[in-house]
């Protein structure tokens, strides 16, 4: 009988130090995944027009569905909008990105640069 518990409480004892094992794997995946900021002046130094927003929205979108990152937020300000992506490496990334962002004809008013988590 003392067999049967010892054994027990060994295959819980491994089980939990499994899971452990896997969710600090797991965090650590996502520590690691760099963050790329597109910062995009405006013509004016207003808030983004309609056309504007809609603009950065598409590449948004054009970057989650090449699967080049992930957009993580995005905002604006006066004079500029911008949004950040959570990419697996910003050697491959980024030239992706600022391939997109130079065919929305945006690339001389962008500003595309690695930001800390």
């Amino acid at each position: 009988m003392r067999i049967a518990i010892a054994v027990i409480v060994l295959g819980l004892f491994a089980c939990q130090n499994e899971k452990t094992s896997m969710i600090k794997e797991t965090i650590n995946e996502a520590r690691k995944k760099a963050r790329v900021n597109v910062q995009i002046r405006l013509a004016s130094s207003d808030f983004p027009s309609s056309e504007e927003l809609a603009l950065r929205r598409k590449l948004e979108a054009d970057i989650e569905r090449e699967h080049i990152g992930a957009v993580l937020d995005a905002g604006s300000g006066s004079g500029f909008m911008d949004f950040t992506v959570e990419v697996d490496d910003t050697v491959t990334s980024i030239p992706k990105i600022r391939a997109l962002v130079d065919r929305a004809g945006l690339l001389n008013r962008s500003t595309i640069k690695v930001v800390s988590s």
